[in-house]
């Protein structure tokens, strides 16, 4: 395993680097379509301002009820599913539009696809109390933020801490 400051920053580069190659390669297609149709340019452009607004304004709703995970997979599989059906002409595309479909169906089923809290890497508090035994009894996510629950074993006691920081402790009530 590598040690000292290149191995601290080569991860969080690395993903920096992974990030931007669809906005990259957005760009390459974008300026390869105006170049090839300019006399459709207003209507390219009309099209891409359309998609982004939508996207915008579905992102919102699907934040409120799906993970941040199952969110982007569902917008990468609603974009892939827009280029098949605008490639649709052969056995092959059907193929890909149907496993596209089957994709985005799991994707809003409900199964998270975070990442596991007390796997991860991080200085954040819920991270160390998973670690030291405390047990994750429910999360939930939403476009404001994730927020998880815990019970730690040696008290009971309940916490519920947001993004993994901003632990709070939550009293008990006779209610059912």
């Amino acid at each position: 395993a590598a040690s000292g400051p290149l191995a601290a920053t080569s991860l969080p580069l690395l993903l920096i680097i992974l990030a931007l190659l669809p906005f990259a390669f957005s760009g390459l297609a974008l300026s390869s379509i105006f170049s090839l149709w300019p006399q459709h340019s207003h209507r390219i452009y009309w099209a891409d301002l359309l998609g982004a607004g939508s996207g915008t304004m579905l992102a919102l709703p699907l934040l409120a009820q799906l993970s941040a995970a199952s969110t982007a997979l569902t917008a990468t599989l609603l974009s892939a599913g827009a280029a098949l059906l605008f490639s649709w002409r052969s056995p092959a595309a059907l193929a890909a539009t149907v496993m596209t479909a089957a994709a985005l169906l799991f994707s809003v089923s409900g199964v998270s696809l975070g990442p596991d809290p007390a796997r991860l890497a991080t200085v954040k508090p819920l991270t160390g109390e998973l670690q030291a035994g405390a047990e994750l009894l429910a999360t939930r996510s939403n476009a404001f933020a994730r927020s998880d629950l815990i019970r730690r074993p040696a008290t009971g006691a309940h916490y519920l801490y947001l993004d993994g920081a901003a632990g709070s402790f939550v009293p008990e009530t006779d209610a059912a």
